[in-house]
């Protein structure tokens, strides 16, 4: 058996990663614009000196779009509409992607639990090939687990069966192990008639007879026996984990021993509901016969119980006897150090957009009305599509060079954001959980709206300008099915106004400080202001290109040109910005190439290109030089 396995473990090919989205590292350097809170302008105050008014933009729909209701109808999603009835992309859904954008150019600091969801991924691994990245999580597990194959069939001989307890008056867990600390497993083809309809589920049963051959039955059939043929029953529960793929196996756990209990520790409680939080609704395999009830996987309820698999000498636990485990390490680990610390600072994305911390918190001085489109606008019809989007228990892609969350030195690669394409079509599969349909208003549509703001100095102005304009020729994206081409919208600044607060306070009228004509030349005069004060802030010196020394300027990051590569892109090599298949997902060898990666590439072909055409061109015209001379000598 073992040279067949290694045989097939030599026909494994590799895959390199890939997907719709990358990322934008993460420096250890943040831009702190103010050192107190005390600092900050107050809201109640007009400021001569700083920046109040508005900004007029218009965003115009270059893929199909659908920024949804979220109120899901029998069809699908809905695009949002106002009380009116028109449609509309709500201020905070504009609001929430400049925040990104700002924490990005602003070099903002990111908050764990706040800027992004920071938890103990779990994971399950005992089949990928020893030669992908997964190899060493995979060690790990099995050995853990005590996984052995016996007869060919895979079993984890470290783990036991118990019952998971939730406490009368309080969140608080602990397992009572099985007499035995043994559960039997059984052929659910043996008993499918009788047990055909329990999936993903247990029940009271008895049973008696040898392990091998267990008789079943339920509670009704045990008490209409005899008192003497009861003796040789014995108390117990069948489970059934969900008729996954090979998987036909019913489980019989004993009663439990109340004499000794497992604690289980507040913190894996909660790391355990988290996991099932992000994945109830795309849980494997329903049967349509006997759908599948997420609650099977949840914790139980205040005083109520559950039987589950453990782990002894852990406080590991999960609903499989190949339960789920959860990494050394959260999230937040493979931050970079300044961004792990819990101190609070003021930077941009803070200072201009407000924040809410456990003791003080922040208006934001920037208001994002509702972006209406015409009256009469009509949306396409309803399209079907997989919404569940990626998830860092897929770590090849989410950390530097694919190194798992078990690895102290684990980083994650940064700021998740999609790369643009053309809409392409996506099959929703047989999990109706994760399938959906959008209903996106078509190419073209218009949408326009305004962006009040209040005391901004010039830098924070210029920033949040930068962040709604970015550079020439940059795309923004909004609303759903971002991965498969939809929401790609150009936004224009239409008008910059801005306030003369002398005017406001003794004027019936007030007068604006600048030509709206001029507002592109203000535009980047206000970004500039931005890119002085950021290099100020994070010391970015002046560069040499030759003899001459050039000015600093954050557009030389390359996170910066990474992020505006990413906005301009538009990806015409489908496969390399598509999901892997799940049998690609496996067995991953090569990571993902970084963003950083493929402009590089892009412009080293670019660069081969323009050399080919100049030979070519050169060759030609040398071509035409002697035709000429030929030509002269015949005359």
């Amino acid at each position: 058996m073992m040279a067949k396995n290694k045989q097939k473990e030599s026909e494994v090919q590799l895959s390199t990663a890939r997907a719709p989205y990358n990322f934008i590292p993460l420096i250890n350097k943040v831009a702190v614009r103010y050192n107190d809170v005390s600092e900050l302008p107050h809201h109640d105050v007009w400021y001569e000196h700083l920046l109040s008014g508005n900004i007029s933009i218009t965003i115009t729909v270059d893929t199909p779009m659908c920024v949804a209701n979220g109120l899901k109808k029998e069809q699908g999603l809905d695009f949002f509409q106002d009380a009116n009835g028109n449609y509309t992309i709500p201020g905070s859904s504009l609001r929430g992607m400049i925040r990104t954008n700002m924490q990005i150019l602003g070099l903002g600091k990111l908050r764990a639990g706040i800027d992004f969801d920071d938890h103990t991924v779990f994971y399950r691994d005992y089949a990928s090939a020893s030669s992908s990245k997964a190899a060493q999580a995979k060690e790990y597990y099995t050995s853990l687990l005590g996984v052995k194959s016996k007869n060919n069939i895979s079993c984890a001989e470290r783990v036991h069966a118990g019952y998971l307890h939730c406490r009368a008056d309080k969140d608080e867990y602990y397992i009572h192990p099985c007499k035995g600390e043994k559960f039997f497993r059984v052929n659910r083809s043996v008993h499918n008639s009788k047990w055909e309809k329990l999936y993903a589920g247990y029940l009271p049963i008895y049973y008696s007879g040898d392990p091998q051959k267990f008789d079943v039955i339920t509670p009704d059939e045990f008490h209409q026996k005899d008192a003497t043929e009861q003796e040789k029953w014995r108390e117990g529960v069948l489970l059934s984990p969900g008729q996954m793929k090979n998987q036909n196996s019913l489980y019989i756990f004993p009663q439990e021993d109340t004499d000794h209990e497992i604690a289980i520790s507040p913190e894996q409680a909660v790391n355990f509901k988290t996991d099932w939080e992000a994945r109830k609704n795309g849980l494997p395999g329903t049967d349509k016969r006997n759908p599948m009830d997420p609650e099977f996987w949840a914790l139980p309820k205040h005083g109520k119980s559950k039987p589950v698999f453990y782990i002894p000498d852990t406080d590991y636990f999960g609903m499989s006897q190949f339960l789920r485990i959860p990494y050394a390490h959260a999230l937040s680990h493979g931050l970079p150090q300044m961004h792990q610390s819990d101190e609070f600072v003021l930077d941009y994305p803070n200072a201009v957009l407000g924040f809410s911390e456990k003791d003080m918190s922040y208006r934001s001085r920037v208001s994002f009305d509702d972006m209406k489109a015409p009256c009469g606008t009509k949306t396409g019809d309803y399209v079907d599509m997989i919404l569940g989007g990626p998830k860092p228990s897929f770590y090849p892609n989410y950390t530097v060079d694919g190194i798992d969350y078990n690895q102290d030195n684990f980083q994650l690669r940064g700021i998740k954001q999609y790369w643009l394409k053309e809409v392409e079509k996506t099959a929703t599969g047989s999990n109706k959980q994760v399938g959906d349909a959008i209903k996106p208003v078509p190419v073209g549509t218009k949408f326009t709206g305004t962006i009040h703001y209040q005391n901004l100095a010039e830098d924070e102005l210029g920033l949040l300008l930068w962040c709604l304009r970015l550079e020439d020729g940059c795309y923004q994206q909004l609303g759903k099915a971002k991965p498969y081409g939809y929401g790609r919208v150009k936004l224009q600044i239409d008008a910059l106004h801005e306030y003369n607060p002398h005017e406001l306070y003794h004027s019936l009228s007030y007068t604006e400080k600048n030509d709206t004509k001029k507002t592109r030349d203000r535009v980047e005069q206000l970004i500039c202001a931005y890119d002085t004060k950021v290099c100020e802030l994070v010391g970015i010196k002046p560069k040499k290109k030759g003899k001459k020394l050039l000015a600093p300027s954050i557009r030389t990051y390359s996170v910066v040109q990474d992020f505006m590569y990413m906005k301009r892109t538009i990806r015409t090599d489908k496969k390399e910005v598509s999901y892997l298949s799940i049998k690609e997902h496996k067995n991953v060898g090569t990571v993902m190439p970084t963003v950083h990666d493929v402009r590089n590439e892009a412009k080293k072909a670019a660069t081969q290109k323009t050399d080919l055409e100049k030979k070519s061109g050169a060759r030609s015209n040398s071509g035409f030089a002697a035709l000429a001379g030929l030509l002269d000598s015949l005359d």
